[in-house]
């Protein structure tokens, strides 16, 4: 007698588990094809490669840095109307026979602005003394950007040709 409440105790907890298992089965089916929605993001522009994703324009919302062909860069600026990646900066550089190598957008000088730092490689990867960037540095190799001294702007590290020695460069 004993063991037949047990069971009728385990079965009255039981049913509405097994009910509430039952009813998930019904329903809709989900959905489970993806679907390509390159063409209503991008439009006929849709080529390139993805570089690096950022607000450039403050309008809180994010605008995507495309490199073409390596030394050409797009920045698609979001927009609320179809296609919602629009084209609207470009920067070449295939008059200077460079690869861009990457693009990091940040606030470099504190002004609250989004500024973008480009680092490339001469075609023929030959290092050009003569070659400055707007930082008056020419890096050996990549620099890596990080917040050194917790400022919120955006530091960079890296060996310049300066020194052996690492270098940083604090911003703002």
């Amino acid at each position: 007698m004993a063991a037949a409440r047990r069971l009728l105790g385990s079965w009255v907890l039981l049913a509405p588990l097994l009910g509430g298992l039952a009813l998930l089965g019904v329903g809709p089916v989900p959905a489970r094809a993806l679907h390509n929605v390159t063409a209503e993001l991008f439009g006929a522009e849709a080529w390139g490669t993805l570089a690096a994703f950022g607000d450039l324009n403050s309008d809180k919302q994010t605008d995507l840095f495309v490199l073409r062909e390596r030394n050409d860069l797009i920045v698609f600026l979001a927009d609320q109307n179809a296609p919602y990646f629009k084209p609207k900066v470009k920067v070449s550089l295939k008059n200077h026979s460079t690869l861009i190598t990457s693009v990091v957008p940040g606030d470099y000088d504190g002004d609250s602005q989004m500024d973008v730092l480009l680092t490339y490689l001469p075609k023929n990867h030959a290092n050009d003394p003569c070659n400055m960037t707007i930082l008056n540095r020419t890096f050996q190799d990549e620099p890596l950007i990080m917040d050194f001294n917790a400022d919120l702007i955006p530091d960079i590290f890296g060996i310049t040709n300066e020194s052996n020695q690492p270098q940083i460069l604090l911003g703002g």
